[in-house]
């Protein structure tokens, strides 16, 4: 399976897309390995370099709702279907509530995941919620000092 993935890395690095992401379906459907992971992360990101962005957030969808992937594989799934998610007019205020509950203090991504979730609430006006969560990131021992900037960085529009 190995072999695969590598290969398919050759083929998009040579432009060979339609094979790569062949190759990449192939390893989703019959690997259960790590690599299945890897491949269906790789099919999402094409989807967005080739501006499917539908396609893309559905399979960074379908990767979160998997519950036999890993917590940092479901956690970057997350976090980019919710960003195609706020940038679309009209936002699933009710997925991302949903889908932003995985991100606690001790959980991977948590800061940027935060700030996500901050963001909508900001576009729904509920500004002492997006605050309350862009405080918790500031002060967390947990969040990287650029994550922690960002938060400051929104708090301080606010």
């Amino acid at each position: 399976m190995g072999d695969i993935y590598h290969n398919a890395m050759i083929y998009m690095s040579k432009d060979n897309i339609p094979l790569a992401n062949e190759s990449f379906a192939y390893l989703v459907k019959d690997s259960s390995t790590k690599i299945s992971e890897l491949a269906d992360l790789s099919r999402a990101n094409i989807a967005v370099n080739d501006n499917k962005i539908s396609e893309a957030q559905k399979l960074f969808e379908n990767i979160l709702l998997n519950k036999k992937y890993s917590d940092i594989t479901t956690a970057y799934a997350t976090i980019n279907w919710m960003s195609i998610e706020l940038n679309k007019k009209k936002i699933n205020k009710d997925k991302i509530e949903k889908y932003s509950r995985i991100f606690n203090n001790n959980h991977i991504f948590y800061g940027t995941g935060s700030i996500l979730r901050s963001l909508q609430l900001l576009r729904n006006n509920q500004h002492h919620e997006a605050k309350l969560i862009l405080q918790a990131v500031a002060a967390s021992k947990n969040v990287p000092d650029t994550i922690k900037h960002n938060a400051h960085a929104i708090l301080g529009n606010l």
